[in-house]
């Protein structure tokens, strides 16, 4: 013990000098050994001529307190100036339960990316490139069960080759990571996750949580007891039109809310239209892999959890889908606000498709519409009056650089560096879940049903049996 304690000793020493004397131009590399009686290794610095260069860096602490290491923390914070490289970039110094309480928020994050064909070519070319690009993550290695896909991760990520993998297992084990992206179809989301955190890393998930209530629930308790940071990315629910939306619906001058309707209709019937093919085969492709955002989204602009739910969903003859593709949901909140949404997937024409959405907000002294991005208000001005759609005032979109998942990027991040938790955590997301399979099971069931109590009982159920 005395001499881990002597040796830590020399490295403070050895950094103190580097940060006042700027003159070792010789690299040094300090030791690694480990201790299984005391539960303790050291996997310690490299040092440069000026900056402070961390590889990989972190103590382990069991007998050992955290207040014998205050000094170095310190000294790395005073030197973020310094462009610590973050491949291997974390100083941490945690205890065994592996609770970080130092990082270095200037570096970026290493990234595993699972997913790299379908939606997954959008996360290479549109949605991580920009959080690259502002030093908050690096992608290290890319996973997909297709090798053509691979050609996403390298022409947009410039990942080599040899750092795409077919085996999730092996592109974990070979590949130090802080955190991981899932952008695989829902029901093989949990597989990812048990692999994740069998690795100690936190995780950012394409939506839904699972392709099931109960797998839902099973992976955010995982995701508890292994103490980790896991995010959904709720895309449509942060992008412009919506978050202008939401802006102009909390203004004051607009008073209570009284209900909220919801149209997406698409022209996607035939097989291979929704993009990939798990969507024509599975089971309530609507709801699961459609409804999951916009029902999220009028459950957010009502501000309250949804308290009943009734919906009956089905498939046209022409719909070229293995399950439900049409869906009609009403919503009663806690609040005492209402909404309806209208869901198709194999109408004639698509009015209000992806990303071109409407949704209309019936408040005390004002009409809120949004109709594909365009956002207008009618006022209150007396009884008896009419007017068309697009007759409104205009609210001017807000402005911001990052939208849906390239800003849910960077909200993920900043939680990890200590902010408060993104909106879209797992525990708050389950929320949004539960909506989808409450719609599934009152369509089967053609009974409302009470959405807490639904994700209560499942959650007892889950917990009993992990």
């Amino acid at each position: 013990m005395k001499e881990h304690q002597g040796s830590l000793f020399f490295v403070f020493l050895l950094c103190f000098f580097v940060e006042y004397i700027h003159a070792i131009l010789a690299r040094l590399c300090c030791f690694g050994q480990q201790c299984a009686s005391q539960n303790l290794y050291f996997h310690l610095c490299k040092i440069y001529a000026s900056p402070l260069y961390f590889n990989k860096t972190a103590i382990h602490l069991s007998n050992i307190g955290v207040t014998q290491l205050a000094a170095l923390p310190s000294l790395v914070a005073d030197r973020q100036d310094a462009g610590v490289p973050r491949q291997l970039r974390n100083f941490y110094i945690k205890r065994v339960s592996n609770q970080r309480t130092y990082k270095d928020k200037t570096m970026p994050y290493n990234v595993i990316l699972v997913g790299t064909g379908g939606q997954g070519h959008a996360w290479c070319q549109r949605f991580l490139p920009p959080n690259i690009q502002d030093g908050l993550l690096n992608v290290v290695a890319a996973v997909d069960v297709n090798p053509a896909a691979f050609k996403n991760a390298q022409e947009y990520l410039g990942l080599p080759l040899e750092k795409c993998y077919t085996d999730t297992a092996r592109a974990f084990a070979e590949n130090p990571a802080d955190f991981c992206v899932i952008v695989t179809p829902p029901a093989y989301h949990e597989a990812v996750v048990d692999i994740a955190l069998a690795h100690a890393m936190h995780i950012l998930s394409e939506k839904p949580i699972a392709d099931t209530l109960e797998g839902a629930v099973r992976i955010a308790e995982k995701v508890k007891r292994a103490g980790k940071k896991m995010g959904v990315t709720m895309s449509h629910r942060f992008d412009q039109d919506k978050t202008t939306l939401r802006q102009e619906l909390r203004s004051p001058r607009n008073g209570a809310l009284d209900y909220l309707i919801c149209r997406f209709t698409c022209n996607m019937r035939n097989f291979g239209d929704w993009g990939a093919h798990f969507r024509h085969t599975m089971k309530d492709a609507l709801m699961i892999e459609g409804s999951v955002h916009h029902l999220d989204i009028l459950a957010d602009l009502a501000g309250a959890r949804c308290d009943t739910l009734y919906a009956q969903t089905w498939n046209p003859p022409w719909g070229e889908y293995g399950g439900d593709s049409q869906g009609l949901v009403t919503m009663q909140f806690a609040n005492g606000v209402r909404a309806f949404y209208e869901g198709a997937k194999t109408n004639a024409i698509g009015l209000n498709g992806w990303a071109q959405e409407y949704v209309r907000a019936e408040c005390e002294n004002a009409t809120l519409i949004m109709d594909r991005r365009r956002v207008e208000r009618h006022a209150y001005a007396g009884g008896r009056i009419y007017k068309r759609e697009g007759e409104g005032a205009e609210i001017a979109p807000l402005e911001q650089a990052k939208w849906m998942n390239t800003w849910l990027v960077e909200q993920f991040v900043q939680w990890l560096d200590g902010g408060p938790p993104m909106e879209t955590n797992i525990e708050d997301n389950l929320q949004s879940v539960a909506l989808i399979f409450a719609a599934i099971q009152s369509s089967h069931t053609g009974q409302p049903v009470r959405v807490q109590e639904l994700l209560e009982t499942t959650r007892r159920q889950v917990q009993a049996a992990l």
